[in-house]
C-alpha cells in the first residue's frame, strides 16, 4: 500500500508540474493594420483568465527599443491601447506577454502591422479597432526617448522606464 501511495503522489506531482509548465493560454488574432492618427487597441484572450497577474502588449515603431503598454480586463477580454501611429511610420512589430500569478510567462510570436490611412486600405484583413481618445501609460526602456519613434505623443500622458509599474488605460 506504501508503493501504491508514494506512486500516486508521484503522479500528482508530475501533473502539477505538467500544468504549471503550461501557464496561460494565449488567444490573439493577429492584427494585419492599422489607421495612423488613431488609437490602436489590441485584444487576447487567456486561459485560464483568472490566474492572469499582468500582461502587456510590447511594440515598437521606428527604432529597435520596445516599448509597453498594460492590458486590461474587459468582459471576457483583455486589452491594451498602443499610442497614435503617425502617418509617416509604415509598420510597427508587436507581441502579446502574459505572466500568470505563479510568474510563469507566455507570448505570442511577434507580429508586423502594416499603418494606413484609412480603414478601406485593409482590405478584408484584421484590422486593429480605432479609438479616437485615450489615456496611455507608457513603458519604455531607461534612457531612451518617452514616446517610441512613429508614434504621436498626444494621449500619453505618462510613460516609465521598464521595471517599474504602469499600467495602460483606455
Amino acid at each position: 500500500m506504501g508503493q501504491v501511495l508514494i506512486g500516486g503522489l508521484a503522479l500528482v506531482l508530475v501533473a502539477s508540474a505538467a500544468a504549471v509548465a503550461q501557464g496561460v493560454q494565449i488567444d490573439h488574432q493577429p492584427v494585419a493594420c492599422a489607421v495612423a492618427g488613431k488609437f490602436p487597441r489590441l485584444a487576447a484572450r487567456f486561459s485560464p483568465a483568472d490566474a492572469v497577474a499582468v500582461a502587456r502588449v510590447f511594440f515598437q515603431g521606428n527604432t529597435g527599443e520596445w516599448y509597453s503598454v498594460a492590458m486590461k480586463a474587459e468582459g471576457a477580454d483583455f486589452a491594451g491601447v498602443l499610442p497614435k501611429p503617425k502617418k509617416d511610420l509604415k509598420a510597427f512589430r508587436y507581441y502579446i506577454e502574459v505572466t500568470d500569478k505563479s510568474l510563469a510567462t507566455a507570448r505570442t510570436a511577434e507580429f508586423t502591422t502594416n499603418v494606413i490611412a484609412s480603414a478601406g486600405e485593409c482590405r478584408g484583413k484584421m484590422m486593429a479597432a480605432a479609438l479616437g481618445s485615450a489615456s496611455i501609460l507608457l513603458q519604455g526602456p531607461a534612457g531612451v526617448a518617452g514616446i517610441p519613434a512613429g508614434f504621436a505623443s498626444s494621449g500619453v500622458v505618462a510613460g516609465s522606464a521598464a521595471g517599474s509599474t504602469a499600467v495602460g488605460a483606455a
